[in-house]
């Protein structure tokens, strides 16, 4: 099914980039990528549903400004059609990428909006990239991403959870607790009772290869 098809605009150039998928039990996916329909090299976050016979229906922007770039969208979907997106954003018009974070409930009612998920430390060039979200029954959301929020180039997993009003219920925090190397491009998973899972790929200091680690972060039950 082509869910994303052409140029808008007056340019030749426009770009749909990086999809990320998830499905109901249903059988309704949810699909997000970013878009860039008139080549202008800003791309917002496009989002359709589309039902189990093909029927494709428009969802709304998850961010409410088009000012910046919104870049490397994510979506978890719960079994009953809720979905939180999130992506990675510069819409103060600088470098320092932040991770924000959408939600809406599985009859389309909108949650909250555009929550700052990450953070920079005050006067840092730092950055935050590449979220990933998996969400439970309850329809709460964990998120983990590239975090480096003291600019000094050295990246580390940042791990937080939002609950359906978008306020943390696990606040930002650092996920591996072994900071040498960098530790890049993290995955999580959730189980429908909250539980949670992160993995990454962390690098050796002294050497050329990689591994992939994984940690339990939380339960419910601490938080």
């Amino acid at each position: 099914k082509l869910l994303s098809n052409g140029n808008t605009g007056t340019g030749t150039t426009w770009s749909h980039q990086k999809p990320d998928v998830g499905v109901d039990d249903q059988g309704n996916a949810i699909v997000v990528w970013a878009k860039d329909d008139d080549g202008n090299k800003y791309a917002d976050i496009a989002v359709r549903k589309v039902t189990p016979g093909g029927t494709v229906t428009t969802l709304p922007r998850p961010h409410a400004s088009g000012d910046g770039d919104q870049l490397r969208p994510t979506v978890a979907v719960a079994g009953d059609g809720s979905y939180t997106v999130a992506w990675e954003n510069t819409a103060d018009g600088s470098t320092l990428n932040q991770v924000y974070a959408s939600s809406w409930s599985g009859t389309g009612a909108l949650r909250y909006q555009d929550v700052q998920v990450s953070t920079i430390n005050s006067g840092a060039a730092g950055s935050n990239r590449r979220p990933d979200a998996a969400i439970d029954d309850a329809g709460n959301t964990v998120i983990a991403w590239e975090e480096d929020a003291d600019g000094n180039g050295g990246i580390n997993i940042g791990v937080a959870k939002l609950n359906t009003s978008g306020g943390f219920s696990v606040t930002r925090r650092t996920g591996n607790s072994l900071t040498d190397g960098q530790q890049t491009k993290p995955a999580v998973a959730s189980t429908g009772d909250g539980r949670f899972v992160v993995a990454w790929t962390d690098e050796y200091t002294t050497g050329s290869g990689t591994l992939v680690f994984f940690k339990r972060i939380g339960f419910v039950a601490p938080f």
